[in-house]
This record gives C-alpha cells, sequence and structure tokens, in this order.
C-alpha cells in the first residue's frame, strides 16, 4: 500500500511541477522564435521600401491583430507618418512590442532595430 502512495505522490508532484514548467518553455520558446521571425521580416520590408509606406502600413496594420504593436520614427525618434519615405543614407528605427497570454500571467517581448536605407 505504501508502494501505491508513493506513486500517486510522485504522480502528483510531476503533474504539478513539471507539466507546468513544460508548458511554459515550450509556450515562451514558440512566441520568441515568431516574435524574432517577424521582427527580421518587417526589417526587410522596410529597408526595400525606404520608410513608411502602404505595403509597410499594410503588414503592420495586420500584425496589430496577432498583439504586435510596431512603430516607426526617424533618427531623431520623431514618428514617422504613414506613405513618409526618408533619403537615402537615413536611419529608420523600428520599436517592436507583442503581448501575449503565457501560462501564468500576460507577457511582453518588445525589441528596437535600425534600419539604415542605402537607396530608393
Amino acid at each position: 500500500m505504501s508502494q501505491m502512495k508513493g506513486a500517486i505522490f510522485s504522480l502528483m508532484i510531476f503533474v504539478a511541477v513539471v507539466v507546468p514548467a513544460v508548458l511554459y518553455i515550450t509556450i515562451t520558446n514558440v512566441y520568441v522564435n515568431a516574435f524574432l521571425k517577424t521582427t527580421t521580416e518587417v526589417d526587410q520590408v522596410v529597408l526595400q521600401e525606404g520608410g513608411n509606406t502602404a505595403t509597410v502600413q499594410n503588414i503592420t496594420n495586420g500584425l496589430k491583430d496577432k498583439g504586435y504593436t510596431i512603430t516607426l520614427s526617424d533618427e531623431n525618434n520623431q514618428p514617422l507618418d504613414a506613405g513618409e519615405k526618408v533619403e537615402p543614407g537615413d536611419e529608420i528605427k523600428v520599436h517592436y512590442e507583442l503581448k501575449y497570454n503565457g501560462v501564468y500571467s500576460e507577457q511582453t517581448l518588445q525589441s528596437e532595430d535600425s534600419v539604415h536605407v542605402l537607396r530608393r
């Protein structure tokens, strides 16, 4: 009978500690990988478009539905208006924020990248 109690106790510890830890690590890993992929792809689009064009606006608006907040600003941290392009050689700062529901609470990922526009 004591072996049965030990087995049940071990199973309860496993379910109470290991399963939530694995869930937390897995969910965080999935969101971080998706976040990094998104930041890389948006940076490439901003670089190719040369500013906050309609294409960039469509992409950022589509990502809002998934919990992303993406803002573009110039070298002086002044926000770029929709449709605004910058001159070659200028820098665009792209700030990313993703809010998602983790295992225990809402989590936030943030990043900021710089894109140097080399040509139009």
